[in-house]
């Protein structure tokens, strides 16, 4: 247990160094990310793949709002299910963010092998699921 910990610590840590210039805050990171990958996502597919509650993540959104970094969008007539988009002079954000996510991903992976970096993300997989399950 005391690994996963780790890992996952190490992993944010990573991130944030990275990111420092940009003053973002934990959780945000992951969040630009997941944006960057699915422009005019709902906030609650957000929620459910970056494993962030609703009313936390309400908080995040609205503080990467302030910071000019998104905008949300609602459909004509829907007030409650909003949109997420980049804006435009915040993509230097977002394309350091995915740039600080491959990085971690090759550094993570340094030493190992095309097929172990396979299993391994496999394995990790597999107690992802795990964990989820009820």
């Amino acid at each position: 247990m005391k690994q996963l910990l780790a890992t996952h610590l190490a992993f944010k840590r990573y991130i944030l160094t990275k990111l420092k210039e940009y003053g973002l805050k934990t959780g945000q990171p992951k969040v630009m990310y997941y944006i960057a990958l699915h422009e005019g996502c709902k906030q609650k597919d957000i929620a459910e793949n970056c494993y962030i509650r609703s009313a936390t993540l309400s908080s995040v959104l609205s503080n990467m709002e302030k910071k000019g970094l998104i905008e949300r969008k609602s459909p004509e007539g829907n007030k409650r299910a909003y949109s997420i988009y980049i804006k435009d002079e915040a993509r230097p954000v977002f394309e350091a963010v995915e740039k600080a996510f491959d990085e971690a991903k090759k550094r993570a992976f340094a030493g190992f092998s095309d097929k172990e970096a396979e299993v391994l993300t496999k394995y990790l997989e597999k107690v992802e699921k795990n964990l989820k399950t009820k």
